[in-house]
């Protein structure tokens, strides 16, 4: 069997999409299937090869039997290159983040989010894999007719491993003080709702615990307006110890966060996955995160779901996390119950069942 995946482009790990393209690609190796990536432009250090997909398309290198994974997280020329390359096409959607989030601040992003969703449309003959059920609930309200949940594969160990780095280790040195380090991790973006975040922590500090402070910990390309109206709150709300942490790699120890964290809140309100959410269950963080999108679905039971963004009760609860061990120890409880369900021997085998089950009509579609 033979299982090529494409990408527009190909990411260094510490992306969410390529580290999925590496993981899929050492386990089709490992069950015996030929499999080849290619992509329309890569980082130049990644440490797999990878061909251009123009070549793939100019010298044949796939046959009719073949099964192309595209991993599609935008809109992309790869679309419209892909119907050109024999074999039968399988979607993985990572989701795409809805324009409207975005359009107040960066206009050509947002026009390019909404030709995404649009181009979307025009693989709907495909068989598909979803991130998540709600990516899933999502294809099928587009007309795809195929679709089967495979969730990220989670690899857990690099990150836990950069919390021991002399940077991670430095960051755990100068951090743990007894103070309650809230930590939200993830693009400082619109979708994200960070300044829900800072409203919550900003009672906290003021009316419940001056020994606080906030980490967020993600990078703002595009969203540099935004990060900076968010700041400029900060100034005007009178919070201190907000931390501005920017995109941090492993070697620059990005797990320290996690391992220095006592609580991770997420406001979001768009997700296709959310992997923060079971990174910080895999450090025995407490969860607490608003209801919206994919995050019930990767929370499951575990952690505490808000329906509603009370600022005031969010601190309340950060509080009663940190007071009250009993509560604590059964939350913890119930996200190490839901992370055994992030297996990634569990979700490789839903990569293959579903692959195995996917049906193309003899013009190799569905």
């Amino acid at each position: 069997m033979r299982v090529h995946q494409f990408v527009s482009y190909l990411h260094a790990p510490g992306d969410a999409v390529a580290d999925q393209v590496y993981a899929f690609r050492e386990a089709f190796h490992s069950w015996g299937w030929e499999s080849q990536v290619f992509a329309l432009e890569g980082e130049r250090h990644v440490p797999i090869e990878w061909q251009p997909v123009q070549r793939c398309s100019e010298d044949r290198l796939t046959c009719a039997d073949d099964i192309l994974l595209y991993h599609y997280a935008g809109g992309s020329a790869l679309t419209r290159l892909l119907q050109e390359i024999p074999g039968r096409p399988v979607i993985y959607y990572h989701n795409i983040t809805p324009h409207e989030y975005v359009e107040s601040f960066h206009q050509e992003l947002a026009s390019t989010l909404r030709s995404g969703r649009e181009e979307l449309l025009t693989l709907r003959h495909a068989p598909s894999l979803a991130a998540s059920e709600y990516s899933r609930r999502e294809l099928l309200e587009l007309g795809f007719e195929q679709v089967h949940v495979v969730p990220l594969v989670l690899q857990l160990e690099r990150l836990h491993t950069s919390a021991q780095t002399a940077a991670g280790q430095a960051l755990i040195g100068r951090y743990s003080d007894g103070w309650v380090n809230w930590i939200t991790v993830g693009r400082i973006a619109p979708n994200k709702c960070c300044e829900d975040v800072i409203r919550s922590f900003a009672y906290y500090q003021k009316f419940i615990n001056r020994r606080a402070r906030l980490f967020l910990i993600g990078g703002y390309r595009h969203f540099e307006a935004y990060q900076f109206n968010l700041a400029r709150l900060t100034e005007k709300w009178g919070v201190e110890e907000v931390h501005w942490c920017g995109w941090t790699s492993f070697e620059d120890g990005f797990g320290a966060y996690y391992r220095l964290g006592t609580v991770l809140v997420s406001m979001s309100e768009h997700e296709g996955f959310c992997l923060p959410l079971v990174e910080a269950l895999s450090f025995d963080i407490p969860v607490l995160a608003y209801s919206a999108a994919a995050v019930p679905d990767t929370l499951g039971d575990a952690g505490i779901l808000m329906r509603h963004k009370s600022y005031e009760v969010i601190a309340e609860l950060v509080q009663l996390l940190h007071d009250d061990h009993s509560m604590r120890s059964r939350l913890l409880e119930g996200q190490r119950e839901r992370l055994k369900q992030f297996d990634p021997a569990l979700t490789l085998e839903r990569l293959r069942e579903a692959l195995l089950s996917c049906e193309w009509n003899q013009h190799g579609t569905y």
